[in-house]
């Protein structure tokens, strides 16, 4: 009997060996043969119960920190008792024998099955999992809570690629100083040569609290509804601490946080109820200082509850995911010269967080702070505590699988591209609990190049009705429920927020938003209630079936909101969730979008939020429209295609797939169409493109380039933007009538100033009441009568529908209609019941801005006047660089004079008819081209390789003049990695400050070590 213990022993020695060397997950760690008999003892008549020790090897040159192994048998007659092994680190080309050891229990009745055994060995890497705050400014301490480290070895902090002061307060808790002379940029912590996962930190003035359980307000099920932090707005003219003290005063607040850049106070109310705080708001919301107030209700994640369903079959398909992937390799590349050049885009990911470990990131190295396929992951570590941030980023980063077994990953868009995109930066900030913190973390963001931000969370409107007639239950918001009152109150804050602090700042960032899984309408959630430019609303459709044939249109998810809120839906039934398994929910369709957003955007990087969201629904496939409801409002999936709006050919085909009807349909999402029209559009671009640069920074290599620049001879300006701007007042009679008759003239004047002219029209007289105006003459301070357009025919129906007004005394309102042209910010003037609505007259960036005022009067500059000061309107035009031209009617009048020379325009004189009008505006325009101050900046550098451009300007440049700017390329710590990169970014000339007059590509290539 010993012999044959001692013959079962040596077998299961082996064996156990054999699978140990197999199943590692480093490959630089093994578990050696020389396994040490603990014990042996008998269990019962047939089994015997086999204890070891195990030694764990270490071949590479790194440490391998917490290295442990477990056991698991798939035999019934081969029984783990303890698989576990833990050996501790075990450092590099050394072995450590484990003082753990394992156990199993073998039934000698049956042959031992070694193919029953496996071992999962793994060890831990070094992350970040949490910071103190995702921002700071030069000088602030700064906590950051790791794990994986190596006790009493010394731990550098890297910040936007230099090494920043750091002191470890304990094994897992460090403290660094945020550098002088530093900005926003990417942030791991080094070990030796183990380096954690990166985070974006941000150069901010904010000071953001981000609420806590402790400040939550519940209702009576006990479910957290709100935070017990109002979020207040002021005006610009009241952002100041003493505005926001007296305010905390008067409602019994205390303040908590701020953040300038977009004008925001936090005020914190202890031991409140929800009523209580909405009565506080209502307060609050009526103070002069005050633009906008919102109660900071919760939001919830969007990811349904999941069938045992296991087919994913269809998941790239119904997308054409794989197919975009193609098209894009076969037409972008940032080295060879017979494809197009891509742009480096940066991308925003609004959750708590990534499982660095997940299989959706295997294609990254376990050292966090690599780019893969030279794409870069920012965000703290959240090991396995969630999965929705994960398997959200996973669908815009992770490797494409095959989607057919357990085994395929996420359809990871980006990942698809390969090497040919220009690189990609995703950022994950926290989305917390809160709207406030959502708010913070986009701000952060997109300060920090992002533009295009990911939502798959929102808030739902209790009691509302689903698709079968039933009220929304709480339980399918994952409690995010408010009333109704608060919900629209909800709605419309969020709105003025994306209006007045992204739009209005950022205005080609996009943000994508979930439509909801509450089974519904999309108008009973936000933000999917909201229409805005800047926001694309994103539904999910059914997966297909493995046997249906891929022409088969996919049915809208049962779980989706619908209606013509959402823009387009994508798959989000049967998808890859990041541990490989199923998982659904309008979450995992909003992603996929906003790969394919980032992906049109490093194709064209001027693509405006509208034109994105028009090529992406001109560019869809159908899904069927028809859902099943109780009768209840309209059931279209999607805010309908149609010929009539250029989303569907003529014949009533889709654009990018001419064999299925669209006319009518719902819009699914179609990535390789997609990106197609955003090749497309680039046929549409006017701007010269000057000579690439190509750029090799070696490591710890600094390269110096001289780039030259010859400014165009003719049409020096590509996109100009021009706001006529014309005094109805009645002394003005005689000149409006010359505009008109000379108004085709005049508008081919105006497109004589650059490649891509848009022209808009504004006119005013005065306030409608007395000294000022009249009302019963129809006066006005201010009218947006034409929004810039490239149609002249609608800008000459515009001039010719100009009617002559009143205007009772002889200054006029010029000034409140220069500052509600720049700013478009509106006013109420509540004694007199009088409010000049908000308008943008839509001013491009990158355009040349012009306003070409033709009055004949002074302007109206008493403190007691109701409009815009003369300060604040000079500093209005001069934010945006708008220039203003007068034309001046029958005499010089000083206010137009000053107007000019304060914002760098010019003055004409006209005779009483403004009969030379078009001579003037042809001077003007060719004045502004005659003699230009140039500068050079990167657009696109997400990288950090542009630390210095020299000269600053080049001033009083002359068209067709060739002027050289000195650009220093410097390769960062960041970058040092085993791979080579690649980044493609440009070089944009810029005239005045304002007016981007040429394009320069540049490749810069990074070697490995």
């Amino acid at each position: 009997m010993m012999i044959k213990d001692k013959r079962l022993i040596t077998f299961l020695f082996c064996t156990i060996i054999s699978l140990l060397f197999s199943l590692p997950v480093s490959a630089d760690l093994l578990i050696d043969d020389n396994y040490q008999l603990v014990s042996k003892t008998r269990a019962s008549r047939t089994e015997y119960d086999y204890t070891f020790k195990a030694t764990a090897t270490n071949t590479g040159e790194d440490v391998e920190v917490n290295v442990s192994a477990t056991l698991t048998s798939s035999s019934d007659f081969t029984t783990v008792i303890d698989g576990d092994i833990n050996f501790g680190n075990v450092a590099a080309e050394s072995s450590v024998t484990g003082d753990d050891t394992f156990t199993i229990r073998q039934n000698r009745s049956y042959p031992f099955d070694p193919s029953a055994l496996s071992w999962d060995v793994t060890s831990e890497n070094l992350r970040i999992v949490q910071i103190s705050s995702e921002g700071g400014m030069p000088g602030d301490k700064i906590s950051i809570g790791y794990s994986g480290a190596i006790d009493e070895e010394p731990i550098e902090v890297i910040f936007s690629g230099m090494i920043a002061s750091s002191s470890v307060i304990n094994l897992n808790l460090l403290q660094f100083d945020v550098p002088y002379d530093c900005k926003s940029g990417p942030l791991f912590i080094r070990q030796g040569n183990r380096a954690s996962n990166q985070f974006f930190f941000t150069i901010t003035n904010s000071s953001f609290k981000s609420p806590t359980d402790e400040d939550m307000i519940t209702n009576e099920a006990g479910q957290k509804i709100a935070s017990n932090i109002l979020l207040v707005y002021l005006k610009t003219d009241f952002f100041n601490n003493s505005e926001a003290q007296r305010i905390a005063d008067d409602t019994g607040g205390i303040i908590v946080g701020y953040d300038p850049s977009t004008l925001l106070f936090q005020i914190q109310f202890s031991s409140i109820k929800l009523e209580a705080l909405k009565n506080i708001k209502k307060v609050v919301e009526d103070d002069p200082a005050v633009d906008f107030c919102m109660i900071d209700y919760t939001i919830s994640s969007q990811e349904a509850d999941w069938s045992d369903d296991d087919d994913f079959y269809g998941q790239r398909a119904t997308n054409k995911v794989e197919e975009g992937a193609k098209f894009y390799t076969d037409n972008v590349s940032p080295t060879d010269a017979t494809k197009l050049h891509p742009n480096f885009t940066s991308i925003g990911v609004i959750e708590n967080g990534l499982d660095f470990d997940a299989s959706d990131f295997d294609g990254y190295s376990a050292n966090g702070s690599d780019r893969s396929n030279n794409i870069a992951l920012y965000s703290t570590d959240t090991s396995s505590s969630t999965d929705h941030g994960s398997t959200v980023t996973g669908i815009i980063a992770a490797e494409i699988g095959d989607g057919k077994t357990k085994t395929g990953k996420n359809a990871g868009l980006l990942q698809g591209l390969e090497r040919n995109h220009g690189g990609f930066n995703i950022a994950v900030k926290k989305s917390g609990s809160t709207w406030g913190d959502a708010f913070n973390s986009t701000i952060e963001l997109v300060k920090s190049g992002a533009t295009v931000i990911n939502w798959s969370f929102g808030t739902g409107q209790e009691g509302a009705p689903n698709k079968d007639g039933d009220d929304i239950c709480c339980d399918a918001c994952d409690n995010a429920c408010i009333d109704k009152e608060g919900f629209i109150d909800l709605r419309d804050n969020i709105e003025k927020w994306i209006k007045n602090k992204i739009e209005k700042d950022y205005p080609n960032v996009i943000i994508v938003a979930a439509a909801g899984n509450t089974h519904s309408w999309a108008k009973f959630w936000v933000p999917s209630s909201i229409q805005t430019d800047s926001l694309i609303i994103v539904g999910a459709h059914e997966n297909l079936p493995w046997y249906w044939p891929f022409s088969s249109i996919p049915e809208i998810a049962d779980f989706s909101n619908i209606g013509p809120e959402v823009d387009i839906v994508a798959c989000g039934k049967y998808v890859k969730d990041s541990k490989g398994n199923e998982a659904q929910g309008t979450s995992f369709a909003a992603p996929l979008v906003t790969a394919t957003i980032a992906a049109m955007q490093s194709v064209n990087p001027d693509l405006t939020p509208d034109e994105i969201r028009k090529l992406l629904r001109k560019s869809s496939l159908p899904v069927d429209p028809e859902v099943e409801t109780n009768g209840v409002t309209p059931n279209e999936p999607t805010r309908i295609l149609s010929i009539a709006n250029g989303e569907v050919r003529d014949d009533g085909k889709c654009f990018y797939n001419t064999g299925l009807d669209c006319e009518g349909k719902s819009a699914r999402l179609n990535v390789q169409g997609a990106l197609e029209a955003a090749v497309d559009s680039l046929e549409d671009k006017t701007i010269p493109i000057g000579d690439k640069v190509d750029v090799t920074l070696p490591k710890n290599t600094s390269v110096l380039v001289p780039v030259q620049v010859t400014v165009p001879s003719d049409d020096v300006f590509d996109k100009v933007d021009i706001i006529f701007m014309v005094d109805v007042s009645g002394s003005y009679g005689d000149d409006i009538a010359q505009f008109k008759s000379k108004a085709i003239d005049l508008v081919n004047a105006f497109n004589s100033a650059g490649r891509n002219v848009q022209i808009g029209l504004t006119s005013f007289s005065d306030f409608p009441w007395s000294p000022y105006g009249s009302s019963s003459y129809g006066d006005y301070a201010y009218r947006l009568d034409q929004m810039l357009t490239s149609d002249s025919s609608e800008i000459i129906s515009s001039i010719n529908n100009l009617s002559l007004h009143y205007g009772m005394d002889g200054p006029e309102s010029q000034l409140e209609a220069l500052y509600q042209a720049a700013t478009g910010i509106g006013r109420t003037v509540s004694s007199y019941g009088y409010t000049i609505e908000s308008s943008d007259v839509g001013w491009r960036e990158g355009a040349l801005p012009v306003i070409f005022l033709a009055t004949d009067y002074s302007f109206h500059k008493e403190s007691s006047y109701p409009g815009a000061s003369w300060d604040e309107t000079v500093t209005a035009l001069n934010d945006l660089k708008i220039r203003v031209y007068g034309l001046q009617s029958g005499g010089n009048i000083s206010d137009v004079i000053n107007m000019a020379a304060a914002t760098d325009g010019d003055t004409f004189l006209l005779s009483r008819n403004s009969a030379e009008i078009v001579d003037a505006v042809i001077a003007a325009l060719e004045g502004a081209a005659s003699q230009i101050d140039v500068k050079l900046v990167p657009n696109g550098d997400f990288a950090d390789l542009v630390q210095s451009i020299s000269p600053e300007k080049h001033e009083d440049v002359s068209p067709g003049d060739t002027i050289t700017f000195d650009v220093q390329f410097t390769r960062s710590l960041a970058l040092d990695s085993g791979v080579d990169h690649v980044f493609a970014f440009r070089l944009e000339v810029i005239a005045e400050d304002v007016a981007t007059i040429m394009e320069i590509p540049v490749t810069v290539s990074i070697p490995a070590e």
